[in-house]
Order: structure tokens, then sequence, then C-alpha cells
């Protein structure tokens, strides 16, 4: 009897012990398997009887998916970092294999196309959500809450980094929302505005650490005061590629319009986006795309004025995330303050809107 039992173990064993160097059969999604072009898929199962093989190199390609040999230790993320330079970015390698993680030896599909422009499934759509920050402070507390403690904001980056949040430029936004880049699963932007000094002396060193990009939006007037930056600075970050600098207008006048009518007011917001559209372009020699409302307020003359400048996104401080098909003038942004907790920080993050679109 215990020589049976021990027969029997052993013949589990031995099957346990499959080499891992056999290159194991495609286990492609449904979808996946049904774009697969007839002659590409008949190469993989191929190669997949051919017998001992190299594993963590790429196998195949064609003009829709590199076929990648995974090998031990791969994972969507470690992937996504060879492929696509992030590991945040894994969500379009899952979405198209069937496992959650993939198995030494398994070929694993990796889309080289956009699959889904518009972030749109049947139980909602992704969401892009953008942050907005305004001063900063060496203290560890704050009585302000528009100053955020710096110590606080490195926990913030930490999470981010930590829970696989992919942080992209606000400039390359209109990509996402044109349909030439997809959403990633859970990504974030980080804005900051006025142009306070503390930008420069404890925001842009953390940047720098965590390699994150930020817009910073910056009222002309104020630069060079007291409390705000020098032209010396803001070019200085501008140039190292981690901050872009954008226009918050010239003296934080509102554009909302106001209850009298007044008849000048569509002078004034002309005034107020292109004056410092130029000084920007003159100081730092690039040109201003995107326009941060002061006070988040807009208005129909506003954006009239923004599109016939050229201008290609503005953003408000309403609140929300950001589909694809978002009004690229009225883009939704979420206020970051000195009481938020990581937890509430984390609610922020609104990167899905769950509804029922079936």
């Amino acid at each position: 009897m215990n020589h049976k039992r021990e027969k029997t173990r052993n013949k589990h064993q031995r099957v346990k012990r499959k080499s891992p160097m056999m290159l194991t059969k495609p286990r492609f999604s449904k979808k996946m398997n049904k774009v697969l072009a007839p002659a590409t898929l008949a190469v993989l199962l191929t190669a997949c009887a051919s017998g001992p093989v190299s594993v963590g190199t790429q196998l195949q390609e064609d003009q829709d998916y590199i076929f990648f040999r995974a090998g031990a230790g791969d994972s969507y993320e470690t992937i996504a970092q060879r492929y696509y330079g992030s590991a945040a970015l894994s969500g379009k390698i899952r979405e198209v294999n069937k496992d959650n993680a993939p198995v030494a030896g398994e070929v694993v599909a990796i889309p080289k196309r956009v699959l889904n422009p518009s972030g749109v499934y049947p139980d909602g759509y992704r969401t892009i959500p953008i942050l907005c920050y305004h001063r900063f402070t060496s203290n560890t507390t704050s009585t302000d809450r528009l100053d955020l403690p710096a110590e606080q904001f490195r926990r913030q980056l930490q999470y981010l980094a930590d829970n696989g949040y992919y942080v992209i430029s606000l400039n390359e936004l209109d990509q996402y929302m044109l349909g030439n880049r997809e959403i990633p699963e859970k990504s974030v932007v980080l804005t900051i505005d006025d142009g306070y000094k503390s930008v420069y002396t404890t925001a842009y060193p953390l940047f720098k650490a965590f390699n994150v990009p930020a817009t910073l939006f910056v009222y002309t007037d104020f630069i060079g005061a007291t409390l705000g930056l020098r032209w010396d600075e803001l070019k200085e970050m501008q140039q190292s590629g981690f901050v872009d600098i954008q226009s918050h207008s010239k003296s934080h006048t509102s554009l909302a319009v106001p209850p009298e009518q007044d008849i000048n007011f569509a002078e004034e917001i002309r005034h107020q986006i292109r004056y410092p559209r130029a000084l920007i372009n003159q100081k730092l020699h690039k040109d201003s795309v995107i326009f941060s409302y002061p006070y988040g307020d807009s208005s129909d003359h506003a954006i009239e004025e923004l599109v016939e400048q050229g201008i290609k996104m503005s953003v408000t401080v309403q609140q929300g995330g950001n589909p694809a098909f978002a009004n690229p003038y009225l883009l939704k942004r979420t206020m970051i303050y000195a009481d938020d907790t990581i937890d509430t920080f984390a609610e922020k993050l609104d990167v899905f809107h769950q509804e029922d679109l079936k």
C-alpha cells in the first residue's frame, strides 16, 4: 500500500518538474485569439511544439503585436517597462492576455497600437485626474490649507509610485483625448497654480527625485515678487524637462462674465490671455498652449478667445476625472490640501467612472 502511494507521489512530482525552458502554448484572451492572424498564430503554435527554447526574448512580431517569450521572474510590469518604458502601462498587456501573471516559457502578446482609444468599457470608462497644488512648506505641519508640507507631498508621490500610477504630462493629455494614445489603467497629472517660490525650493527637487513631470501655471504679474518665482528659476525648471511652464493669466483676474456686462470685458479677456503668453514666449523661448483659469472661472468669451489664439486646453478647479471625450476647454482638476490624509488623497484619484454602458 505504501509502495503504491510512493509510486503515485513520484508520478505527480515528475509531472510538476516540467522544464521551464519549454515554450508553453499561448493562452491569450478570447478577444485576442479572434484578432490574431491565422498565419501568425500558426507560427506561434509551431514554436510551442519545437522543443527546448530560450526564454525572456522576443519571438515574433507583426504590425499590431510583439510576441514575447516570458522568462523566469517576468511579469506584465517588467515586460511593460521593457517595451513601453513604464511598468504602469502593464494593464494594456494584461488586457489581451488570459492570465494574471505570465508563466516562464509562455508567449505574451504585447500590443503595438491603440486598442481602445476611448477608454470606454461595458461597466464604465477610464478617466485621468488632474491634481492641483498651490504652495509648499518645509514645516512639518501647516495652518493654511494651501501650504502643503514637503514630507506630506513626498508621501503622496511615494503613494503614486508604490501603487502603479502613471504620471503623465498635461502637455501630452490631448494625445489621449484625440485617441492617439490609450488611457492607462491608473494615470494622473500634477499641476501647480500661481508661481510661488516654494515650487522651486520644495516641489521641484521632489519631481526630480521621483522622476515625474508637472505643469506650473504662472500669472506673470507675480513673477519677481517677494514670494514669487524669478524668471531664471522658471527657466531652469523648464529646461530640466520636469516642469512645464504655462499661463495662469496676467494678473489673476477672473474671466467669468461680470453681472454688469462691462463693455471692456472682452478686451480684458484678450489682454489676460495674450499678454502672459507673449511674455512667456519671450522670456522662456517656448509657446504657452495650455491655460489655467484664475479661480477656475471660465466663460464663453474666454473659451472663444482661447480657441482663436490656438490654445489647445484649459483647466478649471471643478473636481473629478477627465475621460477621453472631455471638453478640452473645461478640464476638471482636483484640489489637494494640507488637511488631506493619504486616504483622502487616494480617494481623489478618480481613474474610472463606474456606469452600466451595456
